[in-house]
């Protein structure tokens, strides 16, 4: 799971330089407004599953974290709006939101320090595999293959 957390985290550290400023209503916590929608408000079905990653490409990457990535490493989305990361050495949980019309998924990491969320989009290969690809300049893309 270090090289898909990794890529994640990654991604979230450089979506975090180029955030706005998003104000937070005096209903909502800190926490709360940087949440994805629970994935029941979504239109999530393409996702549904456990997922074995099957390629990585990456400039930004070591290329040992990508080979293990592709020998090890699985994510789960579930219709109850969580996700499971599990790889060779750990493993992530947290919530997420996916809308199958814009391709927008977000991941709520609740193993990380506070609100952290990733974002990245997801595109459709021939072959109906999930292509993941975050936000920065396009230079990672992770392709999975559904396994259920």
């Amino acid at each position: 799971m270090k090289k898909i957390f990794f890529v994640l985290a990654l991604a979230t550290v450089i979506s975090c330089n180029n955030k706005k400023s998003t104000t937070v209503s005096d209903t909502q916590t800190a926490d709360t407004a940087l949440m994805p929608r629970p994935a029941t408000e979504t239109k999530q079905e393409g996702i549904l599953g456990k997922w074995k990653v099957i390629a990585v490409e990456s400039t930004q990457m070591p290329e040992s974290l990508q080979k293990d990535a592709i020998a090890s490493a699985t994510m789960e989305f579930t219709k109850e709006g969580t996700y499971k990361s599990v790889d060779s050495k750990e493993t992530s949980e947290g919530k997420y939101s996916f809308d199958e019309t814009t391709g927008d998924l977000s991941i709520y990491s609740t193993n990380a320090t506070g609100a952290d969320t990733t974002h990245m989009g997801i595109e459709w290969d021939t072959d109906k595999n999930m292509v993941m690809i975050f936000p920065a300049a396009r230079a990672t893309k992770v392709t999975l293959r559904k396994m259920d």
